[in-house]
């Protein structure tokens, strides 16, 4: 909205000035009688527009990018989390789809402020299934071939961490005017394959606009975020190392 209102006000500051000179041009070139200048100022008025109306057009449109990300923002923006007690997180297996150093990767490190001493990554795998919208909450298992990779990678490793942080990029839906990315991270047991919490990063593009919210983000649309960089993933992993909070007594 705010977008918005911001182009409105440049479109009405820059209309004033525009109409002035143009009066001043009819007033210079003498127009013979008051019905032919005055369709010649419509038909300048109106050429005038169409640029505005085009730039109010796009900020319309990121505009209503904003409103249709902020339900899916409510739905995943909040991470959940399922420990029971502090984890002990010294060092992280990091199993992602988006290279070999992910942008949000060098913020966990301790020497950068995070919460852990140490990455190992499992070899990059491609982005799988893009089209499919991943559910909300549920821990889907890793497959045959994921758990062998994770199993491998821990017996080439002499002090494989004890914990996977996975992390995926997926579309959840795309029409003619939006599309809606968004990165999901969980981080696993590796010794049972239990999803201890989630996490969700979001993005819609409109037009020349693009929104975020999520754990790097925050929980509101906002087009100011530095994501994929940023404390974000960092911050999603540093809150297992606390007490999850206590339960609402029922």
């Amino acid at each position: 909205m705010n977008d918005l209102a911001l182009g409105i006000v440049v479109l009405t500051f820059a209309a004033v000035p525009a109409s002035l000179l143009l009066l001043a041009v009819a007033d210079a070139i003498h127009l013979p009688d008051a019905e032919r200048r005055n369709r010649w100022i419509n038909r300048c008025l109106a050429a005038l527009a169409v640029p505005g109306l085009a730039v109010l057009g796009v900020l319309v449109w990121g505009w209503a990018g904003a409103a249709h990300l902020g339900p899916l923002c409510a739905a995943y923006a909040t991470p959940e989390y399922r420990h029971i007690r502090p984890l002990e997180l010294r060092s992280l297996l990091v199993d992602s789809d988006q290279g070999a150093n992910p942008a949000w990767a060098g913020a966990l490190l301790r020497s950068a402020g995070g919460p852990v001493e140490s990455l190992q990554y499992l070899p990059t795998r491609p982005a799988a299934s893009r089209s499919a919208a991943p559910s909300s909450s549920a821990g889907t298992p890793m497959n045959l071939d994921e758990r062998s990779t994770v199993a491998l990678a821990a017996q080439s490793s002499p002090k494989a961490p004890d914990y996977v942080l996975e992390a995926r990029r997926r579309t959840h839906h795309e029409n003619r005017w939006f599309k809606v990315e968004m990165d999901r991270f969980r981080l696993r047991e590796r010794a049972t394959d239990a999803v201890v919490a989630e996490g969700d990063e979001l993005w819609i593009r409109a037009g020349r606009a693009t929104y975020h919210c999520g754990i790097g983000s925050g929980p509101e649309p906002t087009a100011d975020s530095a994501w994929p960089g940023g404390p974000g993933v960092a911050r999603f992993v540093e809150a297992l190392r606390r007490a999850p909070p206590a339960a609402p007594a029922g």
